[in-house]
């Protein structure tokens, strides 16, 4: 099988469409004929309809056509022993379930199932060619997503009807994240920082502050609104969720900041009148009382001289308060205050996003399962990541298997191979420990024959911090 294209893969419809060499390989004895001492070297045909073939079927396809232009595409070869080989090309749509969670910075699996519809295990059973199975053209290009590897593997199925035989393809697509950042994450950025010039404004600017926050608020609810509707409807939280809704919270604080400002505003306005107001009356009192007492004469300034004041001590103000006391009016404070807090919470809010999905990201990689077929496209030492238990260091030691491990992608994939289906492995065996180098000298393709682990240094890179920081 070979992958020509891969078109599109679809979020909201959950699909894939590809292009493939579909090719087939199986012996009929009824087919052997007289290769005339060697000078036949195999037989052509152009209709396979003629010849018995397997009732092979895809079990994720959605939909699929043939290619006939400018004749079909297929073709049939029979060799002298009675060997056929089938080979055509098709286009196909897969159903691919995927699970959005990480999304943008997730990896998707999608399957490809090649099962024998009316023919059991008994009478049909399929098998991966030795060496390699599937081959990719080299000049794949996805424009959101990266090809990070292929794996093959048996997934034999048993129904009230039988057990039938069944191939799977696992490819591991790897979502594009430069496109998101440079269309989602940084504009989202930049819109919570201009609802933050809201703060810089003077608290009486009242229309220039009230568009401002009306504005960047009506774009940040019209890109979740984009954004969702390019994603099908599900019933979890997405990673882009959290960040657009995060983003959306803060540029509507800023909106609630400046009711807050205003309010706070015509409080200080109000409390300012009063205080007018007490000290006018105070001083129209005071008048009074002094008008009463020159009528009195010196009786009353004797009393007066022996009244004295005492003023209670004030305690030292902390650094913040003496900060604050500098700007007299509650609503110049909210709006200080709200100039720090804003992106301070903001910037830490990044640190935690971005740390907890990228580690998720590495942490919830899909389980390889025994018996899967993997390319070994190994380095020329590749390190292993896991020590080995009891168990599987006796095997070694018995020479019944051999460790094998090959770097993909960015972790480090650990499994047993066995000696028989690798025969470019040597069967001299000695213990194997942590982090111990040795040379990969394989075939490019080895059946994995035991459990696989998975481990991997996860390193986390935050995007978006340094804009924040900068700020």
């Amino acid at each position: 099988m070979m992958f020509r294209s891969i078109q599109t893969i679809d979020d909201v419809k959950m699909e894939y469409s590809v292009q493939l060499t579909f090719r087939e390989e199986w012996n009929d004895e009824r087919l052997k004929f007289d290769d005339l001492d060697g000078r036949i070297k195999y037989l052509t045909l152009t209709e396979p309809s003629k010849v018995w073939m397997p009732d092979l079927f895809f079990k994720n396809e959605k939909l699929g056509h043939f290619h006939n232009i400018i004749l079909p595409n297929v073709y049939l070869r029979i060799f002298p022993n009675g060997g056929v080989l089938y080979s055509i090309r098709i286009s196909l749509t897969l159903s691919c379930p995927m699970n959005l969670q990480l999304y943008p910075l997730d990896t998707q699996t999608c399957e490809l199932l090649l099962a024998s519809y009316g023919w059991t295990t008994e009478d049909l059973v399929f098998l991966w060619r030795e060496g390699d199975p599937v081959q990719i053209t080299q000049n794949l290009h996805l424009p959101r997503f990266t090809l990070e590897k292929f794996m093959t593997e048996y997934c034999n199925s048993k129904t009230n009807t039988g057990a039938y035989s069944c191939l799977k393809v696992d490819l591991l697509f790897k979502r594009e994240f430069s496109y998101y950042l440079l269309t989602i994450y940084i504009p989202c950025c930049m819109l919570v920082i201009v609802s933050w010039v809201s703060f810089w404004l003077d608290q009486n600017a009242v229309p220039a502050r009230v568009s401002l926050g009306v504005t960047t608020l009506l774009t940040m609810a019209t890109q979740t609104s984009g954004i969702n509707q390019s994603l099908p409807p599900v019933s979890y939280t997405k990673a882009i969720d959290v960040w657009t809704g995060v983003c959306l919270t803060f540029v509507f604080g800023a909106l609630l900041e400046f009711a807050l400002v205003n309010y706070a505003s015509r409080s200080d306005i109000h409390r300012e009148k009063q205080k007018k107001q007490r000290r006018q009356w105070e001083f129209e009192h005071q008048a009074a009382i002094e008008g009463e007492g020159e009528g009195d004469g010196p009786a009353t300034f004797a009393m007066a001289r022996q009244c004295e004041i005492h003023m209670r001590t004030q305690p030292p103000r902390r650094c913040c308060a003496s900060w604050l006391s500098k700007f007299p009016s509650r609503s110049k404070r909210i709006d200080v205050i709200s100039r720090i807090t804003f992106p301070l919470v903001f910037a830490l809010f990044n640190v935690v996003y971005w740390s907890t999905y990228l580690f998720r990201e590495e942490e919830e990689m899909p389980p390889i399962r025994k018996g899967t077929r993997i390319p070994c496209h190994a380095p020329r030492s590749c390190r292993i990541s896991e020590g080995l238990e009891s168990e599987e260091m006796r095997d070694i030691m018995t020479g019944e298997t051999e460790r094998v491990v090959f770097s993909c992608s960015f972790l480090y994939l650990s499994w047993f191979s066995e000696a028989s289906n690798c025969p470019g492995l040597r069967r001299r065996c000695s213990p194997i420990l942590k982090d111990t180098r040795i040379p990969c000298h394989t075939p490019r393709n080895c059946r994995i024959s035991g459990r696989v682990r998975i481990s991997g240094v996860c390193v986390c890179v935050c995007v978006c911090v340094c804009v924040c920081v900068c700020v």
